[in-house]
């Protein structure tokens, strides 16, 4: 069990105060990361990747840019083809690209995210949207492919 939960589990309110850990971030939580491999020579991609992170609130999510050491290795180790997505690499190591990985990016953006997510949880329409955006890349990249 994460050192940040102290196995307390028994009712819904804290009816006494007690001297416990707070729950903002501490020991054990950072790991717990969703990272996202994007094309870091790509404008639209570096925009999109600036406004999610800034709506991040709760900094559950790491951008790595694939032109960078560490994107190198996610996209060798996981076998990315960066020219038709960017991916989600999940704490328990499975990915999602496309719409999947659009859902799960925004799911980490509170109400905002939501409300931007749902095209992307329509079968066969969260895909075609999320085609239009390395249409787009193909264009503009300056990374190498």
């Amino acid at each position: 069990m994460p050192e940040w939960r102290n196995g307390i589990r028994k009712r819904l309110k804290i009816v006494r105060g007690q001297p416990l850990e707070s729950s903002s971030l501490s020991s054990g939580t950072m790991e717990n990361k969703l990272t996202v491999v994007f094309d870091d020579g790509c404008p639209l991609c570096t925009v999109a990747k600036n406004v999610t992170d800034s709506l991040d609130k709760k900094d559950a999510m790491e951008f790595v840019g694939m032109n960078t050491e560490r994107g190198q290795a996610l996209i060798e180790e996981h076998k990315f083809d960066m020219n038709k997505s960017a991916y989600v690499v999940r704490t328990d190591g499975t990915t999602a690209e496309k719409a999947e990985m659009a859902r799960e990016i925004f799911a980490h953006n509170g109400f905002l995210g939501f409300l931007f997510s749902l095209p992307f949880r329509i079968p066969y329409v969260g895909n075609l949207l999320y085609s239009a955006g390395p249409w787009t890349r193909w264009y503009t990249t300056k990374s190498k492919k």
